[in-house]
């Protein structure tokens, strides 16, 4: 490798790349835990809180489907149902799911919402990173959307998980795109297809 006056590279030069590229991941993982405990300090609580009248009876409740848990017959129901004015198969899925592993308990759904967020807050982190090199503006604005309260409904009323599942695959879409632009194959551009499909 040659410097600026036409030599090579001295093995400092070198090492101190390396720790700079170590030092620069260390901080983008230290920054995406304080992301992730900054989600759960502030939507903890939405654990504690039970069903909510309006929707969440419609989606869970009552719905014998998704209360069912998470079967054959649920999957087979979730491609074809267009109840609640919607066609969500994987929202449907995944409240089948929450009543596999949690039962009927509200904690267990308004547990996954949480995680949902902190997520998507999580990616959006990653991806604004990769895509413009800016570490600390992107924890910024991973950060307000993390924090924001336009996002308070979203993640708290169960019902809503339609809206974390459309942000997560949006946000993975975004991410497939990124890759695909860099460098584009048909691997990566199926890849992005399959997200945005989702989304």
């Amino acid at each position: 490798m040659i410097n600026q006056l036409g030599g090579a590279a001295s093995p400092v030069q070198h090492l101190d790349k390396g720790n700079r590229a170590q030092a620069s991941s260390r901080t983008i993982f230290l920054l995406s835990c304080l992301l992730i405990l900054a989600v759960f300090a502030v939507y903890h609580q939405a654990a504690s809180h039970p069903y909510f009248n309006l929707d969440d009876r419609v989606y869970v409740v009552d719905n014998v489907h998704v209360s069912a848990g998470l079967r054959w017959s649920t999957v087979k129901w979730s491609f074809i149902s267009l109840e609640a004015f919607n066609w969500h198969p994987l929202t449907w899925l995944s409240h089948a799911l929450d009543c596999t592993l949690y039962g009927f308990s509200p904690r267990g759904p308004h547990t996954t919402n949480v995680i949902l967020h902190a997520l998507n807050a999580l990616l959006l982190f990653l991806i604004l990173k990769h895509a413009t090199g800016s570490l600390w503006r992107s924890f910024m604005v991973a950060a307000l959307f993390a924090l924001h309260p336009i996002n308070v409904e979203a993640v708290v009323w169960i019902a809503e998980r339609k809206t974390m599942l459309s942000t997560l695959f949006f946000l993975l879409a975004l991410a497939a795109y990124t890759r695909f632009a860099q460098r584009p194959t048909l691997s990566r551009y199926s890849l992005f297809s399959c997200s945005s499909h989702w989304a």
